[in-house]
């Protein structure tokens, strides 16, 4: 048996998760019976179909977790499909995403009601929380808009992509299992036709290989969200390969230009910089040699551009990050397969014994970054240990843990990344909520393991 340190915590599993899927997949065929339709995928919850004609495809459908709200590009067209019981030809009414109000005109069909949409309204759409449509002499009707971004993301990659659904391992490998909460990747996309591939984790970065329908492009270490978000990106071919992306609210065009001016900045050393505009809301830097060390080695950046908000960017763990960025793009974007790691050794404990068969725990573990599946295995004893055992993700997304228990809380710990070698990491206390943390006062090795990241594992 493990002992009370080692013991995971039971976490119950709803079997209704599943429900939703389903009924996505049985509302795929009531609407538009000279439809034929066939799974492409899922993404947040919401599933997606290819829609098609005895003569060929027409386009695509995201169905929401409910089987009620659906998204579609027909034909060239985006749509919007709700339930109704109307049987009028046409009618008027209003679409209101967080607030925002838009004018529409409905259509009615088998039950269903059905509105064009702008690029505009789809991009609220994919950036809204709520959903709400009062067609006229009709009550209102609200839908959560959790996981749109990525349905919408996976929407127009079934659009682009035509009958034939894309092969997801071309340009990175088998996704690593466990990387459900780097999201959709829309974020990361900065132009409609860019694919992102979840690659790794690196301290507090994510790290995404991004693909084409050409290929493999680039790989982007990704720190933050929304308006905040930073992201490192390497693409070979480029003059300048290293830059760096953030969000602005200026666009490409005729009054603007393709560029705008100014000031890139670490710890306090600035310069002119002109930075490129892109046309999905971001703004390039490239990044001479000099400016690469600068964001490698540094612990705060400034990013101001003219007309524009200036940022101010946290670069703990931008070495790490860099570095798997270089690998990444060393390797095309595949995730290599993991080998098996060796048991870190501590010089003032005499080696291991002889390996001995395992008892293995499956089970749930928690960080900072989201909960996955992860195994505990217990390891030879040692002396001065009351048990010695790894925690290892059941994917490579995830640092693997080795712990040698003083006692029933405290331990000292190893972290491997892509099960590699073993890092000290020093001491950490188990607390009432089973979760360690690194304790306040460490050893230069682990507080160089450790950098300026906050460290938590929960099991």
């Amino acid at each position: 048996m493990l002992s009370r340190f080692a013991q995971p915590v039971a976490l119950a599993v709803l079997a209704c998760l599943s429900a939703p899927l389903a009924i996505a997949q049985d509302a795929a065929t009531e609407i538009h019976p000279q439809y034929l339709t066939d799974d492409y995928g899922t993404a947040r919850g919401w599933s997606v179909h290819r829609l098609k004609t005895p003569s060929g495809p027409i386009g695509c459908r995201a169905i929401d977790p409910g089987g009620q709200l659906w998204v579609e590009a027909v034909n060239g067209d985006w749509r919007l499909v709700l339930p109704t019981g109307r049987q009028d030809v046409f009618d008027g009414g209003v679409i209101e995403v967080d607030g925002a109000v838009i004018d529409s005109q409905f259509g009615f069909e088998a039950g269903k009601a059905w509105t064009t949409l702008s690029e505009a309204t789809l991009e609220r759409l994919n950036e809204g929380s709520r959903l709400s449509v009062r067609i006229n002499g009709e009550g209102r009707q609200t839908w959560p808009l959790s996981g749109s971004a990525a349905a919408i993301l996976m929407l127009r990659e079934c659009r682009d992509t035509g009958d034939v659904p894309p092969d997801r391992t071309a340009q990175a490998g088998p996704p690593p299992a466990g990387t459900e909460d780097f999201g959709s990747g829309y974020e990361v996309a900065t132009d409609r036709t860019q694919y992102p591939q979840p690659y790794a984790r690196v301290r507090d970065w994510k790290v995404w290989s991004i693909g084409s329908a050409q290929g493999f492009l680039s790989c982007r270490a990704v720190r933050g969200t929304g308006d905040d978000i930073l992201m490192i990106d390497l693409e070979p071919g480029r003059y300048e390969p290293w830059s760096l992306i953030r969000r602005s609210t200026l666009y490409p065009g005729d009054d603007q230009g393709m560029f705008e001016g100014g000031l890139f900045g670490v710890d306090g050393r600035s310069f002119d910089a002109e930075v490129g505009l892109l046309t999905n809301g971001y703004a390039q830097r490239d990044l001479t040699e000099e400016m690469r060390r600068m964001v490698r080695d540094g612990s705060t950046l400034t990013l101001a551009i003219n007309n524009d908000t200036t940022r101010h960017y946290a670069l703990s763990g931008s070495a790490a990050a860099m570095l798997k960025v270089q690998e990444c793009v060393d390797r095309q974007g595949r995730v290599a397969a993991v080998a098996p790691a060796a048991a870190p050794q501590r010089p003032v404990v005499a080696p291991p014994p002889a390996p001995t068969p395992l008892e293995v725990s499956h089970t749930r573990c928690a960080s900072f970054f989201g909960d996955y599946a992860c195994a505990l295995r217990q390891q030879p004893a040692e002396p001065g240990y009351i048990e010695v055992f790894t925690v290892v993700p059941e994917g490579a997304d995830e640092p693997s843990y080795y712990f040698k228990a003083l006692n029933d809380s405290r331990a000292e710990v190893w972290v491997s990344f892509d099960a590699g070698d073993w890092d000290y990491a020093g001491y950490w206390t188990r607390a009432r909520d089973q979760c360690s943390r690194p304790e306040p006062v460490q050893s230069d090795a682990a507080r160089a393991t450790l950098g300026h990241d906050t460290w938590e594992l929960c099991f």
